[in-house]
């Protein structure tokens, strides 16, 4: 028997979805990786913010993404494009997201963007 793959390209493969079998098992697969995108490009782009080397333009463009009130703003496209989850996947994880007390979320300005916060050490309790 003989297997015909496609090729592909280096550039497909870029970003590779990471995420605990444990928390998906727990919480839910979508939710799972929208929990650790949103954690990942947090800490990511907190790293950077603090960074001495990062040059101040770049920060600043950075702050349009996570302010200083820790609100990190992600588009649903853009959160599509990451995870490959719909738009509707994504509610729906999102809200279990934010009964769990892992995540808070909101819209702010004109027009509106959407933000994620997560909950500050002692918020939420079990």
């Amino acid at each position: 028997m003989v297997v015909y793959t496609k090729r592909i390209d280096v550039e497909e493969l870029d970003k590779q979805m990471m995420f605990s079998r444990k928390l998906a098992n727990k919480i839910g697969l979508h939710e799972a990786i929208i929990y650790n995108e949103l954690v990942d490009d947090y800490v990511r782009i907190y790293d950077f913010l603090n960074d001495s080397c990062v040059e101040e333009n770049y920060k600043a463009n950075l702050r349009k993404v996570l302010d200083d009130d820790g609100r990190l703003f992600y588009s649903i496209q853009d959160l599509e494009q990451n995870t490959t989850l719909s738009k509707y996947q994504q509610a729906e994880a999102i809200d279990n997201l934010v009964e769990l007390g892992l995540i808070k979320t909101g819209v702010v300005g004109n027009p509106p963007k959407r933000y994620f916060e997560f909950p500050k050490k002692g918020e939420y309790c079990d």
